[in-house]
């Protein structure tokens, strides 16, 4: 309040600078927001990615240590979709020799051995298997190395495709029992 002679004077906020205030006010808040809902997807993305990455070179893991233990590649079913190895491992009662075969069973990459009735998948249920090769690999006169590639995509539940997700994994094996 301000006293001007005998006059009461009242400072206030003009029409024009309310509404400039709120303007400020609302470009803030929707910057805010669209960071927020900027970081939420980003991190999202980087869960697929994450999650995709993970799942290949763990599923390499599994398919390079059986395949370095192993005795031999069975060559009877191995093709380029399907390894298969003769190995030490999962043993039934007086065997010295078991098999395991590594595919692609519907959308995953899977594993069987003899003494599993169905095929473990070994790559989680969000991703695809795009592409699956087995490339022996000939050393010599004998193929004693194998060379893998495995492509892995994330097929988005919404109709977003920013959220697709596509990476490719390649690795070679030898075998150490040949």
């Amino acid at each position: 309040m301000l006293l001007k002679g005998n006059q009461v004077q009242q400072k206030a906020f003009t029409l024009a600078e309310t509404i400039i205030y709120l303007a400020i006010f609302g470009v803030i808040i929707i910057s805010l927001f669209s960071a927020a809902v900027w970081v939420y997807r980003f991190n999202g993305k980087m869960q697929i990615v994450r999650e995709a990455t993970n799942s290949g070179r763990q599923a390499l893991e599994i398919i390079s240590y059986e395949a370095r233990s192993a005795q031999e590649i069975y060559a009877s079913t191995t093709n380029a979709s399907q390894l298969s190895l003769k190995t030490a491992h999962y043993l039934s009662t007086g065997e010295t020799a078991s098999f395991i075969d590594f595919f692609q069973c519907g959308a995953r990459l899977c594993l069987k051995t003899e003494s599993t009735p169905e095929p473990i998948p070994i790559t989680s249920d969000s991703l695809v298997v795009s592409s699956l090769v087995f490339q022996r690999i000939a050393a010599g006169s004998a193929a004693s190395s194998l060379q893998i590639s495995l492509t892995l995509e994330h097929q988005p539940s919404s109709a977003q495709a920013e959220d697709s997700f596509k990476v490719s994994f390649v690795t070679a094996v030898s075998l150490r029992h040949q």
